[in-house]
């Protein structure tokens, strides 16, 4: 349907990349987003060409999410017959953006900080944590999500990874951790951590879990860090994604991994262990 616009702002696309693996091929780019709102669900595809400038292959993926005004890469799946010479990528607004929420601000709330993040490498292999705060004592912020790309140092997109963060509680700081697979032979530069707001729900105080007696087990194909999370609830808590943030001796993070515990009992201490990834000993 025809529409009027005042609009010629559109989606432009720097460092466009491709990446033959053995696997499966994929295209990466960094997508910016002129407009001055957070966008969900951004879908992008990529065009394959041959030397001669015949389409050869495509395929397409879905953004998670760009800030107002920023930033976010991406890596789309290519399905190609033939030798690839040279990629495009090409998003937009879907169908899916107008059915995801924007996140309302009550009066007085503040939205979640990021107050850290960091990387470390260890072969192909990238662990990364980030520090979010929810510095509101009277909201929970439920369902946000997190992206994470990992950039090579001539800008170039080597990974990403993207996730949830269920529940942030009133005044918690919570630690995120995981871990990228980038391309044999490529190395991480930085790695920018980005969070978007979920549903913000009035909440009085809530006790955090908390954890002790934790200890880094170094091992040279399996390094861990291993500890104990306590319940202060009164009822059994089921499948906890416990993540491990790793620090050097500067307080940067160099960093990460996450599990999921099975259970830990009421008002009790359950044993963990996190398989993580860092540059060098923590």
């Amino acid at each position: 349907d025809p529409t009027p616009t005042e609009s010629n702002e559109t989606f432009t696309v720097e460092s466009g990349a491709y990446f033959p693996g053995e696997f499966g091929d994929a295209a990466t780019g960094v997508i910016k987003n002129p407009y001055g709102v957070d966008l969900l669900d951004i879908r992008v595809s990529t065009v394959a060409y041959s030397g001669g400038g015949e389409i050869i292959g495509g395929g397409f993926t879905y953004l998670d999410f760009i800030l107002a005004n920023g930033t976010s890469g991406v890596v789309v799946p290519v399905t190609k017959s033939g030798d690839v010479a040279t990629v495009e990528l090409y998003p937009t607004i879907s169908g899916l953006t107008f059915l995801g929420r924007e996140a309302e601000l009550p009066d007085g709330a503040s939205g979640i900080a990021m107050r850290k993040s960091g990387f470390g490498q260890d072969g192909q292999e990238v662990g990364f944590g980030m520090l979010i705060e929810n510095a509101n004592v009277n909201y929970a912020i439920e369902d946000s999500l997190y992206h994470i790309t990992a950039y090579a140092e001539d800008g170039r997109v080597l990974a990403t990874d993207a996730g949830y963060v269920h529940i942030l509680l009133p005044g918690q700081t919570l630690g995120v951790g995981g871990t990228m697979y980038l391309v044999e032979g490529t190395y991480a530069s930085r790695v920018d951590a980005q969070v978007v707001a979920g549903d913000f729900v009035e909440s009085g105080t809530v006790p955090f879990f908390t954890w002790g007696d934790v200890t880094y087990r170094a091992d040279e194909y399996f390094p861990q860090v291993a500890g104990q999370v306590a319940s202060p609830y009164d009822q059994d808590i089921t499948d906890l994604r416990v993540s491990a943030v790793l620090y050097n001796d500067l307080g940067d993070i160099v960093g990460g991994g996450f599990t999921y515990l099975d259970f830990v009992p009421a008002n009790g201490q359950a044993a963990v262990e996190v398989s993580v990834t860092s540059n060098g000993t923590p």
